[in-house]
């Protein structure tokens, strides 16, 4: 869920990002975005990480989750130049159908987001001031703040 302060800065940074003038090319240290072609999430990996953004992901059992890839013709699932045949199962996930509160760890979510586990990009343990640390880091090569 992201609310339209979220969705503001996401947008200026990808009309940034997408300009004459922008960085064709922003390497996350080890990540594999900077090779995705055309795909907006790629955009939005990068502001989250050159901003100590977190998601907040569900971990159910079975791989339950509000959400689903419905595998709709796009850029990758029935595209022309895709050769793949896409696998459902390899897709879709369970869809959570009843309320979820007893699902959670003391039945509810913490009061501050900031009590959840963090993890970095590639799913290890970190913490806010060492993301910002990283973040300023890879701005500042690409002479950003």
């Amino acid at each position: 869920l992201f609310f339209p302060e979220s969705w503001r800065n996401f947008r200026q940074w990808l009309l940034l990002r997408t300009g004459t003038d922008s960085p064709k090319r922003i390497a996350i240290p080890d990540s594999a975005v900077p090779g995705w072609k055309g795909s907006w999430k790629k955009f939005l990996i990068e502001l989250m990480y050159l901003r100590a953004k977190w998601m907040l992901y569900p971990n159910f059992r079975n791989q339950t989750s509000f959400s689903t890839n419905h595998l709709e013709p796009g850029e990758h699932i029935a595209a022309k130049a895709n050769t793949l045949d896409h696998d459902p199962a390899d897709f879709t996930v369970p869809l959570l159908r009843h309320e979820f509160a007893s699902l959670l760890p003391g039945g509810a979510l913490p009061r501050r987001a900031d009590q959840l586990p963090r993890l970095d990009l590639f799913s290890n343990i970190t913490d806010a001031a060492t993301a910002r640390n990283k973040g300023v880091e890879l701005a500042m090569s690409l002479g950003e703040e």
